[in-house]
């Protein structure tokens, strides 16, 4: 915890020190700092630099800190089971509209309910096709 701290703050000093670095020296000689004749770029490049330091914090926390690695791998698994679940309800809606059912919103609810058949009649629902289809691995405490 403390090396990733440690981190962060390094990140920090040097993205933001050329920043700091040009309006310093602006400030003490404005006559031969703004003068000079790329300190637009080399202003614009800094305050880039400073502004992207936020951006390198969460691969700092992933390679660094296995809570927030588990947790983002956790959430990373449901969003892509959901979009999995998501493909699967469009395939059920257009093979129900392929059998001549209408697109009304009490029938897209009831494809979610009541699984298809290759034929696009309704099978009775059973336990399994109750059951989320992404399902993760539950730690016994035993």
């Amino acid at each position: 915890m403390v090396k990733m701290m440690v981190t962060v703050v390094v990140i920090y000093a040097l993205c933001w020190l050329p920043l700091h670095s040009v309006t310093l020296a602006g400030d003490t000689n404005p006559s031969a700092v703004w003068s000079y004749r790329h300190i637009q770029i080399v202003w614009v490049v800094s305050h880039w630099l400073a502004m992207s330091n936020c951006c390198y914090n969460p691969f700092v926390y992933f390679w660094m800190s296995s809570n927030f690695r588990s947790a983002f791998c956790r959430l990373a698994r449901r969003a892509l089971c959901r979009r999995q679940d998501d493909g699967a309800v469009a395939m059920a809606e257009q093979r129900q509209a392929a059998a001549g059912g209408g697109r009304s919103p009490g029938n897209i609810r009831a494809v979610r309910l009541v699984d298809l058949d290759d034929r696009g009649s309704a099978r009775s629902p059973d336990l399994m096709s109750l059951t989320p289809r992404c399902t993760t691995r539950v730690r016994s405490s035993i």
